[in-house]
């Protein structure tokens, strides 16, 4: 049913034909997430069915491998789990297993077979590049020189003057696409240097753009 509901959904079969891989992720999450509420609420009156483990680690896998940073999501709640689930923790336990091993395929040898390799280092670093916009937009006649060219080197197609216009608040791509092509041009630690400088300087704008790409979610 839950996968059936996020295949009707007309927004969600839209998004579909651009964005094509949020939305397999958006259904292995949601089937997950089900599971887990089906399987917490059972816990201490009956015993799960076997098929609703199965459903549990095949989602968890399929939520690990359709984005990288669902391995994550995963990784992170398993453990979580055995709380609410501690009557069944041997079940659990075999399941998480499954999963894990799953992973551990699939970021090694299956990688390595595809010819998969690390995507670029600003899909990591999107809620910090936000920050950095909106700080932008909201201060950039106030930015010193050092912060101007700090902004300037982020970013390759728009000055520090530009670049707020071009914000998005729940939308990081077009920002951290456009710090993509000078992102080989600057070291980790140059830039979170410069980023700390900024958020020190300007918390409000730093929460706010953090709350405008999370809240929406």
């Amino acid at each position: 049913f839950a996968l059936a509901w996020v295949a009707l959904v007309p927004v969600l079969s839209l998004s579909s034909i651009t964005v094509v891989k949020d939305i397999p992720f958006m259904s292995a999450f949601l089937v997950l997430a089900v599971t887990i509420v089906d399987l917490s609420r059972g816990a201490r009156t009956q015993r799960a069915a076997p098929w609703m483990w199965w459903t549990l680690a095949i989602s968890a896998i399929a939520v690990a491998v359709l984005r990288s940073n669902g391995v994550y999501v995963v990784l992170l709640a398993l453990p979580l789990l055995f709380i609410p689930l501690r009557h069944e923790w041997k079940r659990l336990l075999l399941a998480s297993a499954a999963v894990v091993v799953a992973i551990a395929a699939y970021l090694g040898p299956l990688a390595a077979a595809m010819g998969v390799g690390p995507g670029p280092k600003t899909e990591m670093w999107s809620i910090p590049l936000q920050q950095i916009a909106r700080i932008a937009l909201d201060h950039h006649d106030e930015l010193s020189a050092e912060d101007r060219a700090f902004v300037d080197s982020i970013f390759t197609t728009w000055t520090v003057d530009e670049v707020g216009e071009h914000y998005i608040p729940q939308f990081a791509d077009p920002i951290k696409l456009d710090a993509r092509e000078k992102w080989e041009d600057t070291t980790t630690t140059e830039f979170l240097g410069g980023w700390a400088r900024l958020v020190g300087e300007y918390p409000v704008s730093a929460v706010v753009a953090t709350l405008g790409n999370t809240v929406g979610y």
